[in-house]
């Protein structure tokens, strides 16, 4: 009976884990996909709720991506100018962002198109879909370890990490 006592007070004592909450929504990310031979990014909300990540227009609140946690086969972090691949797996959706058309500017749209400055890209992969998302540099120390723990998939580095 003592045991038992001691055993409740000491349980008492310990403070219970508490759930993740129901979702993570961050809202500085943005979209970056294909339009003809141009590419664009749009500012979107990203949140990762209990079985998927769902990635949402912030000026219309439309969904644009869904992936089920499930169906997530790979995830990537890259710190660079562009987002970059590992040889293979993703060479086709670079090949359809950053189509060769795309580098044939004029020299006057060269400055425009091409940021100098390196950003924090995050690439989630399916089998069927990916999404390539640009991220704040302050929001992306959360966005990598919240996405780890709800989706299961550790993201991979590619190239330079900071």
């Amino acid at each position: 009976m003592l045991a038992a006592a001691l055993a409740f007070t000491a349980a008492a004592r310990c403070p219970a884990q508490t759930a993740p909450p129901a979702a993570e929504v961050f809202e500085k990310v943005e979209l970056v996909f294909a339009s003809g031979d141009e590419t664009e990014a749009i500012k979107v909300r990203l949140r990762l709720a209990g079985d998927a990540l769902v990635v949402e227009s912030r000026k219309t609140g439309e969904v644009l991506k869904h992936f089920a946690y499930a169906d997530i086969r790979a995830a990537e972090y890259s710190y660079s100018k562009h987002p970059r691949w590992k040889a293979g797996a993703g060479t086709a959706a670079g090949a359809l962002i950053f189509s060769p058309l795309s580098l044939i500017a004029l020299p006057v749209a060269i400055p425009l198109a091409f940021s100098k400055s390196k950003r924090h890209w995050l690439t989630v992969r399916t089998g069927r879909d990916y999404a390539v998302l640009r991220l704040d540099k302050g929001a992306r120390k959360l966005i990598i370890p919240a996405f780890e723990v709800r989706s299961g998939v550790k993201v991979e580095p590619v190239g330079e990490n900071k």
